[in-house]
């Protein structure tokens, strides 16, 4: 199931020239599996997948007291969202590169490369550091709140959350 949609992506990128959704929507899945669930810990992930909080952008939080909702509602409207924008975005400028590269048509070595690489090279590095931000900001935000309701599940000695160089155990971390 796709947290956010292929359209949603391409809206909030400042740059979105040449994407179209046939490109996006198979790298959403991916990096929703392979980038996402290891920030939030597979456990976390899984349960914010099967509870349907959060579908094809429309984020539904119910079962819960109002500073719960409030709670998550943050989690995935200012962490969540952001961070798949921003690595699903690196990831399709990889891919462009990688295409263009391979097709000939742009010789892409960013070390030697024509002005283009360089500028593709760029984006790829600026993006990326928006990514490692909202990735950073949401293992926080879940290490902070691990005593709370809706989060108490991954405040135990078998849950952590990992990602970089890292790994956080959300016992006792911070």
């Amino acid at each position: 199931m796709a947290l956010i949609t292929a359209s949603q992506v391409i809206n909030n990128l400042p740059i979105h020239q040449g994407l179209d959704e046939a490109f996006v929507t198979p790298i959403i899945e991916a990096v929703q599996l392979q980038q996402l669930s290891p920030v939030m810990s597979s456990g976390y992930y899984d349960d914010v997948v099967a509870s349907g909080w959060m579908n094809d952008g429309t984020i539904n939080i119910s079962g819960y007291n109002a500073t719960t909702s409030g709670v998550l509602n943050t989690l995935l409207a200012s962490g969540v969202k952001p961070f798949l924008y921003w690595s699903i975005g690196v990831s399709a400028l990889e891919e462009i590169a990688y295409q263009v590269g391979n097709a000939g048509i742009v010789n892409f070595n960013p070390q030697q490369g024509q002005s283009e690489d360089k500028a593709i090279q760029r984006r790829i590095m600026q993006w990326q550091g928006y990514k490692n931000t909202y990735e950073n900001w949401i293992k926080q935000y879940i290490i902070d709140r691990a005593d709370q309701s809706g989060f108490e599940g991954y405040a135990n000695g078998g849950v952590s959350i990992s990602g970089g160089n890292s790994s956080f155990n959300l016992l006792g971390m911070v």
